[in-house]
């Protein structure tokens, strides 16, 4: 699986738009981003990818372990298009003089990767990130496009404990809640903590009215958090199923 660590990465367009659910409008914003790494990185995405493209050295001399530098098929037009989507992302830019100014998203989606595979051994990898920013970090993202910043990508399932567990309880600090986040069998953070949660079904009864965008605004959580909010509620009989316009109806209660 795709992720990256503190890679050099430069952000090579940023653009503003609107999703439409519905007929709901989710604010997202595409991220460019391309970074230049050694080929080996092409066994995040699969491990046959490297011998596939690249060839030991026709000299023979020289090689180090696992480094593969020269191109196996030197005529193929580049880039390549590599078929990848990855949900849940959280994503970290670090930036500025010393790294010492952040942005931070969660819940990101991760496609449309090509590999600019060179001679030598690196490869340029170009992909976007889909996000959805508060407002406040809309105008930081427009500043840092065509600059270079520090890029983590922690897929969902290896996003760190502790981090996990901050995530949870700033959720629950904005619903209003508090307390530990809820465990499932194996002892990881559940999906959708308990109180988040119960904290949504109340405001969508107190409202009258349920759509993903108020879940967004009312708890500032990412939109993928929040329409997994709004399925749960309709397994559960809480909201209708979306109707026809777009709509959802808060059912009552059996």
């Amino acid at each position: 699986m795709f992720e990256t660590n503190h890679q050099t990465a430069e952000i090579i367009s940023v653009n503003l738009r609107n999703e439409l659910h519905g007929e709901e409008k989710v604010g997202a914003v595409d991220i460019g981003i391309r970074i230049t790494a050694p080929n080996t990185m092409l066994e995040l995405f699969d491990l046959k990818l490297l011998r596939t493209f690249y060839t030991d050295a026709a000299s023979g001399q020289g090689e180090l372990i696992d480094h593969l530098p020269d191109l196996r098929l030197p005529m193929l037009a580049m880039p390549v298009k590599w078929e990848y989507v990855g949900m849940g992302y959280d994503a970290h830019y670090d930036y500025g003089m010393n790294g010492d100014r952040h942005l931070r998203f969660i819940d990101c989606q991760v496609d449309k990767f090509k590999f600019d595979m060179k001679a030598g051994g690196s490869v340029e990898f170009s992909f976007r990130i889909i996000a959805h920013p508060k407002p406040e970090q809309v105008g930081e993202l427009y500043e840092l496009n065509g600059s270079e910043i520090e890029l983590t990508l922690m897929a969902p399932s290896d996003v760190d404990r502790d981090d996990q567990d901050e995530l949870q309880s700033d959720l629950l600090d904005d619903a209003g809640g508090g307390g530990a986040p809820q465990t499932d069998s194996a002892g990881g953070a559940s999906e959708l903590n308990a109180e988040l949660y119960q904290a949504a079904v109340d405001f969508v009864q107190r409202a009258g009215k349920a759509s993903i965008s108020g879940i967004q605004k009312e708890f500032k959580v990412g939109y993928n958090l929040a329409a997994r909010l709004m399925d749960r509620m309709e397994k559960e009989g809480v909201v209708s199923e979306l109707l026809p316009g777009g709509k959802r109806k808060v059912l009552e209660p059996a």
